[in-house]
């Protein structure tokens, strides 16, 4: 059975206030010399890939395809400092197997969808690939992975829509919800017959009778989504707390609800950790999203204050949180979940340090120059890039991987 989804969030509510608030240890420090060195590489890294986007076009697509993998992993290695053991857990040929595939199949399922909102689904795959590793299971494209994954760009960016008032979107919630139970239901326009496609796809590798845990996890993560409207609408959330919970709940059942579509059952220690992983990994949007959910009106713990509100403690927390719910990664049967846990700590906390970084209005001078001296780029190099229109790492690793499809 699913642990009920309120104990969950009172649980890592509880954990949040329990971890340090104070500014964490890091292992590896970057002084200006060794940014410099990196930004070097990471330019070259830009430009190499615009001269492999070349070659594929006029056909070299397989001697292409195959440096830009092994430019991934030296970028990944040379520039983020990634081990090797953390960088063949993601750069393997299941991985870039299962991208390209997605990638084709997302643009024959909806030939309208962007590629930012095929990057945006494309980053969920990723991560129920990792669970797979975690569960020792084949790494592959699933139906139910291909279907959940894409669920999200359509019925949580209608939600997000500031365009949409909160009656309609409750409406298509009603609506939604009733197709996730089963129920026969009229979808009311062509992006909502998608979304029940989707749904039929889960249905055709699940069944509802021997798999209920996985649709009791899709509705779970569905009133989620249906109570973070709440955080657009701030005069009905009363306090900090009330938005807390809402949002570790919309993370934290969305992660848990890849897990039941990977694996179909999960253990009591394993929901927990996935609960967590998502709450995580919310944290984390909420961060890099805090200029954007400041203009639309989004409460969050980084935006709940308004432009004013102090991010200081709450960054400091989530690097703490993460490292104490990696320790518990060890409820998979993975020989090398240590190792994979080892890789969600790298590859979130500098995700977190560059997008603390790049909101200077909201932390002070001295917290921005402690944070940077552990950034492998500096922030001026970062903003730099972005005011070019340069694509940040994940992104580049995107397009990488769509130009050789």
């Amino acid at each position: 059975m699913i642990i009920p989804i309120e104990r969950q969030t009172e649980n890592f509510a509880i954990k949040w206030y329990q971890v340090p608030a104070s500014f964490p240890a890091f292992q590896k420090e970057y002084p200006p010399a060794a940014q410099k060195e990196r930004e070097s590489l990471m330019t070259g890294y830009y430009a190499r890939y615009k001269e492999l986007q070349e070659s594929a076009k006029n056909g070299d697509r397989d001697a292409a395809a195959a440096k830009i993998q092994h430019g991934i992993k030296s970028m990944l290695k040379k520039v983020y400092d990634f081990p090797d053991h953390y960088t063949n857990l993601v750069t393997n040929d299941d991985f870039f197997q299962v991208s390209r595939q997605f990638f084709r199949q997302a643009k024959a399922f909806d030939e309208q969808l962007s590629n930012e909102e095929i990057y945006q689904a494309l980053r969920n795959v990723w991560i129920m690939n990792g669970i797979q590793h975690l569960m020792n299971l084949k790494v592959e494209l699933t139906p139910s992975i291909f279907a959940y994954s894409l669920l999200y760009p359509y019925s949580d960016n209608y939600l997000d829509d500031p365009t949409l008032s909160r009656i309609d979107k409750l409406m298509f919630s009603q609506r939604f919800e009733r197709r996730l139970k089963g129920e026969p239901i009229v979808m009311s326009d062509p992006r909502e017959d998608k979304i029940s496609q989707l749904v039929g796809m889960i249905e055709s590798q699940y069944d509802r009778n021997d798999f209920p845990e996985v649709y009791e996890s899709l509705l779970a993560i569905h009133n989620a989504q249906t109570g973070s409207v709440n955080l657009q609408c701030g005069e009905m959330v009363s306090d900090e707390k009330d938005i807390l919970c809402l949002s570790f709940a919309k993370g934290g059942t969305s992660v848990l609800a890849d897990g039941y579509l990977v694996a179909g059952q999960l253990t009591m220690e394993q929901q927990h950790f996935l609960f967590g992983y998502g709450v995580w990994l919310q944290l984390l949007d909420d961060v890099q999203d805090m200029n954007e959910d400041l203009e639309e009106g989004v409460r969050t713990l980084f935006t709940c204050h308004g432009d004013q509100t102090d991010i200081t403690g709450a960054v400091n927390r989530t690097f703490h949180f993460g490292r104490e719910l990696v320790r518990e990664i060890n409820c998979f049967p993975s020989d090398r979940c240590f190792d994979f846990g080892g890789l969600m700590v790298h590859a979130v906390e500098q995700m977190l340090n560059q997008a603390a970084g790049m909101n200077p209005d909201r932390i002070t001078p001295v917290y921005a120059a402690a944070l940077e001296r552990f950034s492998p780029l500096s922030y001026s190099y970062i903003r730099e890039m972005k005011k070019k229109g340069s694509s940040s790492r994940m992104s580049l690793v995107t397009r990488m991987i769509r130009e050789e499809v």
